[in-house]
Parts: C-alpha cells; structure tokens; sequence
C-alpha cells in the first residue's frame, strides 16, 4: 500500500485541540481507498475508512477532496494555519497605513469590525500585499481558507507577493484539490513555483511535467521548441482540444524558453471553442503573475480579435430574453446555461470581448494610481509592441452613413460627421499615447472621435459639397446622446470609465474575476496641458523605455512618439553613449526613419572611438540608413587598406548587400589585393555562415549575391576548398549555395582531374532548376574523357528525362562521339523510345528526339527491336503513333514481326495501321495458314473493318483442308454475334455427315440461343436411337427449355423430339420423363401444359416411371 496524497489538519480553539487526518492509499494501479485517522492532538488516534471497498483514483480523489471540505468547512484548518502566531498590536501606531491594516486583519480573525467602514477581508488582505507588510503574514495564513473565493485568491496572492514560505503545504493542498475552481488551482500552483526553492521546486516542476502529454514532455526535455510549434499549428487545423496549455505557461517560470512558444501559440490560436478557456486561463494566470510580455499581447489580441458571436440575450436569470438564435446550431440556444458548460459551444462575444479591453485599460489606470512606473512601462511597452503599420488609422473625417436620416418634420436628410484622430480604433494605444489628450472622446464601440458636427440636405445620399451645417442642436435633431454626456466629462479618461460603466451597467457580462480587486478606488490620472501621453512623469523617469520601444516597435506612430520624446529628455546624450554598437546597427537596420535617427544620433556620439571598429563600420555600410551609409563610405575611403586588410570587414561586405552600397562594395573589392591565406580565410569565414542561413527567398538573394563577390575576392581558391565543404553546400536548400557549389567544382576541374567529380555530382547540377547551376553541369559533363563516359553510359541517358533542353542536347551531342560504337547507340535508341513513351518534360522534346532517332535509324533500323516499335505506335502522343508507324513501314522482314503484334496492330485506331495488318495476313498465306489458331484471333478485333477483313480473308484463303472440328466450334463459340454467324456458316460450308455427332455434342454446350436452335438441326440425324446420347444431352435439353419466353422454336423441336424418343424404349422414357418433371415444377403455363401432355403419355405407355403425375382411371 502506498500513499498517494496526505493531509493533516487541526482545530484548536477553546479548549478542544483535535486532529484529522486523510490518506489516499494505492492498492494496485486499479484499486484506492481512502483512510482517516481522528482524536486529541498528542492521543492514540482513532482510524476509519471511508472506502469499504476498492475504488478508481478519480471517486478516490473525489472523496478525499469532500472529507477535507467537509472538516475545513467545521473549522479545521493545516497546522501552519492553526498553530501561526498572532502578534499584539498593543504598541501598534493604529492611525498609521500599517496600523490600520493590521487592526482590520485582527478584526478578521475575530469575526468584529471596530472600523466605521466596512472592508472585504479580501480587499485588506490584498491591500497588505500591495504594501508588503510582512507583519500580515501571520493574519493571511490564519485567514486563508476561512472566507469566501476571493478572500483565499488575495490570500494565494499575498502569499506569493510576500514571499511565505511556510504555506507550502497549503498551496500544494490547494493545487491539487478537487474542490477549488481550476483559476484557483492555477495561481496557487504559479505561487508554489515562485516561493519554493532547491528540491521542492524541482518536485513542483516534476509534478507539472508528468501532467503535460508525452510528446509535449519529450520536446521540452530535448529543447526542441520547433517541434512545438508545429505540434500546436497540428492540434488548431484539426480543433483538437489543448488544456495542457496552462501547464506549460505554468512552466515558464522554470524553463524560460517556454514564453517564446507561448507568444507563438497564443498569436496563432483561435479565439473559440474548445481553446477560449485556455486563454481566459492564462490571461487570468498572466494578471496574477503580473506578467507584461504576455499581458500585452493577449490584451492586443483581444483588441483586434473579432467576437465569434455578438449576445443578444440576457445573462439574467430572471430576464424574459435568454434565448437566441444561432444558425451553426440550427435552433435557439439558452445563452447564459450554454456558457455555464464546462463543454460549451460559445465563446468569446461580442461582450467578452468588451469586458477583456475594459480589464486590461483599468489594469493599467491601477498601475499608474500605485505609482508602479517600472510595472506600468514594462506592460505599456509590451503593448505597444504589439502594433504594426498595419494597425494604424490615419485621422479623418466622414459622416456615420452616407445615408442620411430622414426628418419628417424639416423633410430633410440628416448627417451626423465625424472627426476621427489617428489609430482611433486602437483603445489600448490611445489610451497609453493620448490618454492625456482632452479632445478625444469615446463612443459605445471603443472607437475615438475629436468632434461630431449635424448637417441637413435635400439629398438621400451624402455629398460634401452639398450639405449644410446646422449651428444649433434641438431636439429634434438626432444628436447622438454619447456626445451630451461627454461634455460632462472632464477628460479622455474619465470618459473612457464612463463609457464602460454605460455598457456594462446595462449589459452585465457574468463574470467572477479577482482582478476586481483592483479596480475599486477612483481613478485620478495625471494631466500635464502639454504632453498627450498617459503617465509622461513615468517616461521620464525612466527614457529607457523609449529606446525599448524604438528597439522592438513595428508601428510608425509607436516609433515616432518615443523618438520625439527621447530626443528632447535631458539625458537623452548621456542615454546615447550608452547604446552599444550592435544596438546602433539594429536601429539603423529598421524600416522606420525614427529608430534610424537614434542608430544615427548615437554613432556621431561614440564615432571617434567607433571610425575604426573593421566590423561594425562594414555593417554600417550595409545599414539602412542613408546618412550612416555615407559616414561608413568617408571612413573607409580615408583609410581604404586598414579596411581592407580585415577579413571580418570584408566577410561582412560579402555577405551583406543593399541596392545603395552594392557599387561602391564592388568597386572596393576589385581593388582589394589579399593574399593567398586571406583569401582562403574570408572564403572559410563566408562559406560557414551561407551553410548556416536558413531556406528562405531573402537569404537565397543573400547568397546569390555573396556568391557574386566571392568570385570578385576569392575565385583563384576556389579551387582548395574541401569536399566536406562543397558537400554540404550540394545538399544546402539555398539553391545559390549550390550554385557556388557549381562555381567551386568548375574551378577544381581546371586545376584537378574532373574524374574526381563523380557523375552523381554532375546529375544533381543538371536537374537543378536554377540555369547557371545546369550550365556548370554541362561544363564538367563535356570535360569527362570519353572513356569515361562510355563507362557511365546508362547512368548519363537517364539524364534524357531531364525538363530541361539543354540538359538532354548535351546527352545527345555526347552520342555523337560514340558514332562508330554500335553497342552504345543501341542503348542510347532504347532510351530514346523509353522517354517517347512518357510525358514530354518540356516543349517540343518529342519532336527533339524523333528528329535524332530519324537520323539513326537509317544505319540500325535493321537493329531496333520490333517490340519497340509496335510500344511506339501505342503512345499516348498521335505524332509518336504516327512516328513508330513508319518506323514498321521500314521493316522489310515480315519473320520479325509475331502475330500477336499484327492482330494488335489491327485493333489500332488508326485506319492505315490496321490496314497494315491486313496486308500482312494478305502476304503471309501460309505463315497464317500454319499457325491458324493465334490468327484466328483477329476475329476479336475491336473495329468491325478488321473483322470484316478476316471474314472475307478466311471465307477465301482457307480451304476444307484447313478447318477441323474443334476450330471451327470454337470460332461459333464467340461471344460476338458476327462471329459467331460467320462460325455456323463455315460449319455448314465445310460439314461432313460423320462429323455430325461431334458437332452435335460440343455445339450443345454452348449457352447462345441461336446456337442451341442451330443444335436442333442435328438431333433426329445423330441423336435418335440412341438412349445414352439422350442422357447426356440431357443438360441441354434442360438448359433449352426453361429459357423463359424465349427459344420458342426451338422448344418446340425439342418437346417433338422428346416425346417421340419417349415412346420408343423403358430407358429412353425414363430419361425424358425425368427432366419433364423436373421442369414442370418451373416453366411457364405453355410450356408445363407440354410436359404434362407428353409425361402422361408416356406413363401411359410405362406405368412404371417414377414422376410426380399420377393418372386418374
């Protein structure tokens, strides 16, 4: 029996001191119970089970769960809870802050207030945290689990904040209980990982671990981060559900580079079911932790993410409006039950959507009221990130419809025209770049306006050159009611706050988030007249802010704000001393001209020490920004050979390009003079990081251009580099690398045997797509000794598949030096039928290789195997039917041909190759005569003219002699009608009496009706008197006669035939009775009536016979 989980806890108060404690027991891996021991604290405890018989883990984690609930419920609390000491407060200064706090914990733990206002114990435990009051700590651990949701959250947070460590046991309960909200679980779970330390962390990192599925587990312990992120975009295609992701947000507190995949995942993840509870969670966690990186992003996801469905029913139970209509569901859905669901199938309105943005403004309004400035840039410039050019509105103006409004009583057209300011769809970055600008309002959709302005017309439709403004507003304009109350607003703020309490005081989205907690005290935000940016005392204080935003900034208007800002601070020289020169070059590298000032600002700041860094002025050279550029060029021209002499410098000038500089690098690389050993290093030094770049179109460009100077620098050694190298170069998915591949074998073929350049080399550079790769091939393959070709023969006309013309060209120009080798050119017309056969690679190849077989065939066409050209004359091209017919027509010995091959000829479609075959039968009498058998096979020719042909062939070619039986049966014995027509006729033709019974007895076996009624000719001539040809015809006789409404001649005959054998013999008429009255049973009314007519004759003849008819005297 092993433990899986424990608790203990205790009640100590008054004079009771109990304990309680819980064990869930392992059995085996099916079977738990669950035991409790209780009594005195220092007794002989009693033990009980609360699991009679074995159970599941899940009904025994259940139980334990709702035994511990039940006894905290009854006041039993962990020991750190129970036996934590309280302080006196008799010496506390009870006016002060802490003063206050502490009384009001106290007051909590008494269950009294000596407060005239009232305070959430939730709220003064949270309060307490904020201040770090670590005399608290005693009051939390006692407080913890004794309130409501919100008070045991404040208390995990306030835990976490301040660091106490002695309620580890009680998190870990908390963790992994049953009982609590999984949010609750969570942040308990991120505040074990944040107190613990040394063998406890690693348990509770372990525990994560062993949560997370195999394949996630197995990636993060090889470090494999890639993986993930294809594993991930996997799970979103299929929809599959991804719980585990909290677990592993969880986890990025131990293994930091988790945070980059989590980035990754939550930018691709829908925002719908099954994953939006994933992210409410890690939202949720990501507020608890205080984490901006993620907080900025989810908020601006949240932002620009459009609602799955917009709410139009009440989430009030007592509301009439509580269901809506959804056409994915096909029926009216009950919205609040539906979102109560822990398997629900909504997600994310359009009300979830309003309530995030709301959170996260006043999430950072509560920074800014702490005086959190580290905090509030840290999250602000996480946001702020987030924007790209992309995002950015320009200002405007425009009316809200260009339908107007009709007025009945002015019979006019009203417009309402709005002033739109930039990015005024953007909340979370209006709020922090003009949070203080007071022109800007906020209407019901978050959307930011300067003004609105009415305008009347006599026209429907708006045209600003024909409306009129209307000076005054009365009521019975439209204005709209957000702009009467935001004249009572002092400020964008307050009428962002405004505008939330509107909507959500009217639409209440059920929500239960301790982040309220925050949000309770009244907002009095800095206003400084001349700076529009929310909190600029906080961006002052700390510049670094600005270049973090200028580093990391993909939007124009986010750079610009911090450049301007930046540039007039009264540190802003000392800040640029420090900006390191590998920041310079990622500033003067970025599209926007605002980080490109700063790069720029801080390198005429530190030039003097900077003029001779080799490195860094090449990267300056390439930079995108122009003034740096020409500063670079002045200092490299002032000092041409100091530059030139670093194999860095010119490393760098090789594997950077831009448009600008190319000429100016190119000109000074044809004047750089190095030496051998500098050469080959500036070669080593490039060629290591192009097998490095990753397979994308910019880097391809990159070595495409590197490859270029290479050649200019360095193509003298090009020579010396190393297989490995040039190996890894081949096998590169930048197709320029392999290009310089090329480039390096061409220049070891003129200094080394090409020999050493094996033919599988040369294949890969002729099948590349890239031109001048395929052209290099072509060089080496033309430099290969004859000899060696001749060798690698087969493997070289594989090549003639090659798409590409030149490629197969110089295969067959090679040929031409094998003209006197007839062994070689049997091969190379093999392949050329071969490659006749398949598709054409590229326009016209066909016809390329007609044309040289042509040319060939005049000295082998004695040579060329017949079978390859009856494959030709099949091919799906008409040209290549057409071109392998003539190649036939050239075949002056009819010997090679089988006939086989003729009767496939005379299946062709094509008029003039049957009549080939014709001919063939025409000219070789005697050759069909003496294999008459596979001849006859042209009688199954699909075209009626081939058949025809045979007839008549046959009906005059073949005489008596030529025919026997069993030819001629098996000629009528054809499935087709014509066929077998011209069969009957021949064995009428050519019929002999003694032949007759033969013929009678195979041509009875053939199930055609029209051969059955040719039978029948022959039964009274060879069958009659004969009681054991009767019995064994006695297949067809049944196989005539129960044909339903059909054969009716030749039933006829048969049923005359019958009876009048009948009547001759015992054993005759027991023969025919039988299979009369076995079909009596079966035929139709006509033919039964026949049967029973000749079974009672013959019973009256025999009484003996055994059938079913008996006769009444």
């Amino acid at each position: 029996m092993k433990i899986i989980k424990q608790t203990k806890l205790f009640f100590h108060e008054g004079k009771s001191d109990k304990v309680y404690e819980i064990d869930l027991c392992e059995i085996n891996p099916d079977a738990f119970i669950v035991n409790f021991r209780y009594g005195r604290r220092g007794a002989a405890l009693k033990e009980g089970t609360k699991t009679p018989e074995f159970v599941s883990i899940e009904k025994a984690g259940n139980i334990f769960d709702q035994l511990e609930k039940e006894k905290r419920n009854k006041g039993y609390q962990s020991e750190v809870e129970v036996f934590v000491e309280l302080p006196s407060l008799e010496t506390l200064n009870v006016d002060s802050k802490e003063g206050v706090m502490l009384k009001r914990l106290e007051d909590a733990t008494q269950s009294i207030n000596s407060f005239k206002t009232e305070w959430k114990t939730s709220r003064v435990i949270w309060k307490a945290a904020q201040m770090e009051m670590v005399e608290a700590v005693p009051y939390i651990l006692k407080l913890a689990t004794k309130g409501d949701e919100m008070q045991l959250y404040a208390s995990i947070f306030a835990i976490r904040r301040l660091k106490i460590v002695q309620a580890s046991e009680l998190l870990h309960s908390i963790a992994h209980s049953t009982r609590h909200k999984q949010y609750i679980k969570n942040v308990a779970f991120d505040a074990l990982l944040t107190i613990n330390e040394g063998s406890e962390l690693e348990k509770n990192v372990s525990e994560l671990l062993e949560s997370l599925p195999s394949e996630i587990r197995y990636a993060i312990d090889k470090g494999d981060y890639e993986s993930l992120k294809k594993h991930y975009t996997e799970k979103f295609s299929k929809k599959e559900k991804t719980d585990e992701l909290v677990s592993l947000y969880l986890l990025s507190k131990a293994y930091p580079s988790l945070v980059e995949i989590i980035e990754n995942v939550m930018w691709q993840i829908p925002f719908e079911v099954p994953y939006f509870r994933n992210i409410r969670a890690i939202y949720k966690l990501a507020r608890f932790r205080d984490d901006a990186q993620i907080l900025g992003m989810l908020l601006f996801l949240f932002e620009k993410k459009t609602p799955t469905f917009n709410r139009t029913a009440s989430l009030d139970k007592e509301s009439w409006n509580q269901t809506q209509y959804f056409s994915q569901f096909g029926d009216y859905i009950n919205v609040r039950k539906e979102l109560s669901h822990n398997e629900s199938r909504l997600a994310f309105s359009n009300f979830t959507k309003l309530y995030f943005q709301k959170n996260g403004f006043f999430y950072l309004k509560e920074l800014g009221k702490q005086n959190e400035a580290k905090k509030y840039l840290r999250f602000a410039v996480n946001a702020l990130i987030q924007y790209s050019d992309e995002d950015y509105t320009s200002a405007n103006r425009r009316p809200l419809s260009v339908y107007g409004t009709y007025d009945w009583q002015s019979s006019r057209y009203h417009y309402t025209v709005v002033d739109f300011p930039e990015c005024y769809q953007s909340l979370l970055l209006t709020t922090i770049l003009f949070g203080n600008d007071r022109t800007r309002k906020m209407d019901s959709r978050l959307q930011f306006y300067l003004k609105k302005e009415e305008f009347w017309s006599s026209d429907y439709y708006y045209q600003e050159n024909k409306v009129t403004k209307i000076e005054s507003v009365t009521n019975s304009n439209p204005v709209s009611s957000e702009d009467s109350s935001v004249k009572k607003q002092d400020g964008a703020l307050d009428n962002i706050i405004n505008t939330f309490k509107n909507i959500f005081g009217s639409n209440k989205e059920k929500q239960t988030d301790p982040q309220s907690i925050q949000e309770e005290a009244v907002i009095e935000p800095e206003v400084s007249a001349s700076r529009s940016e929310l909190y600029p005392e906080f961006w002052d204080e700390m510049p670094e802010a600005y270049i973090q935003l200028l580093m990391q900034g993909k939007m124009d208007r986010v750079m610009r704000f911090a450049y301007e800002n930046l540039s007039v601070h009264p540190d802003y020289k000392n800040l640029l001393s420090k900006i390191e020169p590998e920041m310079m070059i990622r500033l003067l590298n970025k599209s926007s001209k605002y980080p490109q000032n700063l790069g720029f600002d801080a390198l005429e700041k530190r030039e003097t020490e900077l003029r001779q860094k080799e490195s860094f002025v090449a990267q300056v050279l390439v930079s995108g920004n122009e003034k740096a550029r020409n500063w670079a060029k002045v200092n490299i021209e002032n000092n041409t050979q100091y530059f030139l002499s670093s194999i860095d410098f010119m490393a760098i000038l090789v594997m950077n390009s831009r448009k600008e500089s190319n000429e100016f690098i190119n000109n000074l690389l044809q004047k750089a003079s190095l030496s051998e050993d500098r050469q080959k290093a500036v070669l080593g030094k490039v060629i290591i990081q192009l097998i490095a770049l990753e397979n994308n179109e910019e880097n391809d460009e990159i070595a495409e251009a590197a490859t270029k100077k290479l050649k200019i620098t360095a193509s003298s050694n090009f020579s010396e580099i190393s297989w490995d190298i040039i190996a890894q170069l081949l096998t590169s998915p930048l197709n320029n690398n392999r290009f310089l591949a090329s480039e390096i074998l061409l220049s070891k073929s003129q200094k080394y045997p090409v020999t050493e350049i094996p033919i599988s080399i040369i294949e890969l550079l002729l099948n590349n797509e890239n031109e001048s790769i395929r052209q290099n091939g072509i060089s080496l393959l033309q430099q290969y000794p004859k000899e060696e070709i001749g060798k690698n023969w087969p493997q070289i006309l594989q090549l003639l598949s090659s798409g590409y013309k030149e490629v197969t060209g110089s295969v067959l120009s090679l040929n031409d030096r094998f003209e006197s080798q007839p062994e070689i050119q049997q091969q190379t017309i093999g392949r050329l039928f071969d490659v006749l056969m398949a598709e054409q690679k590229f326009e016209n190849s066909h016809q390329l290789f007609r044309d040289y077989l042509d040319k060939m065939i005049v000295k082998y066409k004695n040579d060329i195997p017949v079978k390859w050209m009856i494959r030709l004359v099949f091919a799906n091209s008409v040209k290549n039917q057409l071109f392998g017919f003539e190649l036939l027509k050239k075949v002056n010995d009819d010997s090679r041909f089988t006939l086989k091959q003729v009767i496939a000829l005379a299946n062709h479609e094509f008029l003039a190759i049957r009549q080939w075959a014709w001919s063939f039968y025409k000219n070789n009498v005697e050759r069909i005569k003496s294999d008459r058998n596979h001849a006859l096979g042209i009688l199954d020719a699909k075209w009626d003219d081939s058949r025809a042909f045979a007839f008549h062939f046959f009906q005059t070619e073949f005489t008596e002699k030529d025919w026997d039986t069993d030819c001629l049966v098996g000629i009528a014995d054809s499935v087709r009608p014509d066929v077998e027509t011209f069969g009957k006729n021949l064995i009428m033709k050519f019929f002999k009496k003694e032949q007759g019974l033969e013929y009678l007895t195979k041509l009875s076996q053939h199930p055609s009706q029209n051969i059955q009624l040719f039978v029948t000719s022959y039964l009274e001539e060879y069958a009659t008197d004969n009681a054991e040809k009767l019995k064994e015809l006695e297949f067809y006789f049944r196989s005539v006669l129960s044909r339903v409404n059909r054969a009716r001649t030749a039933k006829n005959r048969i049923f005359t035939f019958l009876e009048k054998e009948g009547r001759k013999n015992t054993e005759s008429a027991e023969i025919v009775s039988k299979i009369l009255d076995d079909l009596s049973a079966t035929t139709a009314i006509q033919d039964k009536a026949k049967c029973i007519n000749i079974i009672s004759e013959l019973k009256m003849i025999y009484p003996q016979l055994n059938v079913h008819l008996q006769l009444i005297s």
